[in-house]
């Protein structure tokens, strides 16, 4: 009698009801979720090429002085673009296939989130906030600008 059960997509869909976003909300916000996502990768490419070809930019105060070495600053980035590129493809595939989309996008926001309070820390603890120079604060800004755009996504999804 279990392998009997058969239930429908309506029963589904209430009883997961965040597995999937509805179709027609889907259609509609489909294009402010490409191009947002689009700019989510042009300023991580744009924030990879400057920690790699311009470390000087990344980390360091105005006493001239690094708050962390090229060799950690360069392993720290592969790291992280490794982690990126995986994140970004669970995000597009989740989202063409519209499957826990709403469960991957806010994953990456928190994930997005806990990097740059741990980078707050870091910094906290060096007690550098005040000597950032300006390119280091720009690269600081760009990860919230990424992180408004994520956030906007999640914004644009839980709108049904």
């Amino acid at each position: 009698m279990i392998g009997d059960v058969r239930i429908t997509e309506e029963e589904m869909s209430a009883l997961f009801p965040y597995t999937k976003v509805p179709d027609t909300h889907l259609e509609a916000i489909r294009s402010r979720i490409l191009t947002r996502c689009a700019l989510v990768v042009l300023l991580l490419a744009v924030r990879a090429i400057v920690v790699i070809y311009y470390p000087e930019y990344h980390f360091v105060t105005i006493l001239n002085e690094r708050l962390v070495s090229a060799e950690v600053v360069l392993e720290m980035t592969q790291f992280r673009l490794t982690f990126a590129a995986f994140g970004s493809l669970l995000y597009i595939y989740s989202f063409y296939k519209n499957l826990y989309f709403r469960f991957v996008n806010l994953t990456v926001l928190i994930v997005l989130c806990s990097l740059i309070v741990g980078d707050f820390e870091a910094f906290y603890m060096l007690s550098s906030f005040a000597d950032l120079t300006y390119p280091a604060i720009g690269m600081i800004s760009l990860r919230f600008i990424i992180a408004t755009l994520l956030l906007q996504n999640h914004l644009d999804i839980r709108r049904d």
